[in-house]
This record gives structure tokens, sequence and C-alpha cells, in this order.
């Protein structure tokens, strides 16, 4: 029996992303082979989307003010989503993700990285910080993603 998650996409407002992101979502395996979509929006803007048995990657495309609208990769650290997961926050997860994938590439290289771009990176760090706060999280989470 397939397994389903409950994933939350919310836009800088706060509110439920509209109904083109949502149905945008859909799951693959760590090796970005897409599942089939079997997905269910529900009443308060929430997707419950079927995945395998194995680790899960999440997709959607989302907007990020100012910059505009992109394709953003949920995978928890790489680790990929199963069982027993709690309602998902895709924004903030992705951006974890992505932050989490810089700061190693930047940990693993052998270069003097310039002041701004450690600049960059501290900033993001910042903000993933303050997504963990009611004010303003999405929003924050959201500046991650562009």
């Amino acid at each position: 029996m397939a397994e389903r998650l409950k994933v939350r996409l919310l836009g800088a407002d706060g509110e439920a992303m509209g109904e083109e992101a949502l149905k945008s979502l859909y799951a693959s395996d760590l090796h970005f082979e897409p599942i089939r979509r079997r997905s269910e929006i529900g009443p308060d803007g929430t997707v419950e989307i079927q995945i395998p048995d194995g680790p899960t990657a999440l997709h959607a495309r989302v907007c990020a003010p100012g910059f505009g609208t992109l394709w953003m990769t949920a995978d928890n650290g790489g680790e990929g989503y199963g069982k027993g997961e709690a309602v998902l926050d895709f924004v903030r997860d992705a951006a974890a993700g992505r932050l989490g994938e810089v700061q190693r590439f930047m940990a693993g290289a052998d270069v003097d990285w310039s002041a701004s771009c450690r600049a960059h990176v501290a900033a993001a760090s910042e903000h993933l910080e303050s997504a963990g706060s009611a004010s303003g999280a999405e929003a924050a989470a959201l500046r991650l993603l562009s």
C-alpha cells in the first residue's frame, strides 16, 4: 500500500499558495525519477500526495517574491521523506535543504570564498532562522529561494 504525505505550500502572506503551485507538487525518488502524481488538494490548501515506499523528494513550482517563478525541491537534507512524517512545510524544507547544500559545497571546496559570498550565505542562514518565527516566517523562507 502506498503511503501519503501531507504537504503545506504557503506564500509570503502566510496563506496557501494558488492552485497552480499546489497542483504542480509531485514526488520522485532520490534520483529524481518522478512518481506518478496522485494528490488531493484539501480545503485548507494542503496537498496530500502519494509517495513510494522508499525515500522520497518533493518538487513544486513556486513564486519567490522579487525573483519570479522557479522549481524547488525539498528532500529532507538529501535523506528523503518517508512514512510517519508530520505535515511538511515545503517552502521551509526546500530553503533549508538548499542552504545546507551550499554550506556543504563551500566547506568541501578548497576555495577562499569572497567576503560577499560568505555574507550572502550568512544572510540566508539568518533568513532561515527568521522563517522559524511566527512573524514573517513565510516571507523569510521564500527570500531564501531567490
